[in-house]
């Protein structure tokens, strides 16, 4: 197409730079212009003082899902744990919520185990919360992530999607998978007396969203510490 041959003119008349060529590829993702990708990927100088591991095409891609993307540069053995701004692809793509993506990052080999540590963890559970998608803890849960665990804050689980007033969907499912309501949060609060508090504080922030699970649940008797 004529992007392609703009491109092979300008690299033709030694115009196109090591830099250009990962700009160009950048544009190209956001674009998903594949015949774009694969021709600069074609051409891109291996010897480049920035990897393509390094360039940020990998978590770039992953962050808008696209996924013929991503397996392009899978198959040019790019490295799944390079981070850009703290994150590496796969972080990235809980951040944006883009689970196909990684799904496709697990499925290529990507090593979950490295995520089990607390801090990543956190983050993976926080990302999922956030961008509110149940397939986010749907997939740590097929890979046997701890649902009943506590943040770096104290916090379960259940608390941090009661404060940030996520989806009720969010809280059934991660008692589904093991959440625990009688564990207490940083405040000693089960589920229920966290949401019995801020609604009262602010009638709008929980709704009744929450209130509807008190019997099932959210229904506890037991309060007690999570390990």
């Amino acid at each position: 197409d004529m992007a392609i041959r703009q491109i092979k003119k300008a690299k033709k008349a030694g115009n196109l730079t090591d830099s250009d060529v990962d700009r160009l590829l950048g544009t190209a993702i956001n674009a998903n212009s594949q015949s774009a990708a694969r021709f600069l990927l074609s051409i891109r100088n291996p010897k480049s003082k920035i990897s393509l591991s390094e360039s940020g095409a990998l978590r770039y891609a992953a962050s808008l899902g696209r996924l013929e993307m991503m397996r392009m540069l899978i198959r040019k053995n790019v490295d799944f744990y390079a981070t850009g701004y703290g994150d590496d692809a796969f972080e990235t793509a809980f951040f944006t919520g883009q689970i196909n993506a990684a799904n496709l990052l697990v499925d290529s080999g990507l090593d979950i185990s490295r995520y089990k540590d607390k801090k990543r963890r956190d983050k993976l559970f926080s990302y999922a919360v956030s961008a509110g998608r149940r397939e986010s803890l749907e997939l740590l849960k097929r890979n046997s992530f701890d649902f009943n665990f506590r943040y770096e804050n104290g916090d379960t689980l259940l608390a941090n999607i009661i404060q940030t007033n996520a989806s009720d969907k969010l809280a059934e499912i991660a008692v589904l998978f093991g959440s625990n309501p009688c564990n207490v949060n940083a405040k000693g609060e089960t589920a229920k007396q966290l949401v019995e508090r801020v609604h009262a504080k602010n009638i709008e922030y929980s709704r009744p969203k929450y209130i509807s699970l008190y019997e099932g649940e959210f229904s506890c008797k037991s309060p007690r510490s999570s390990d």
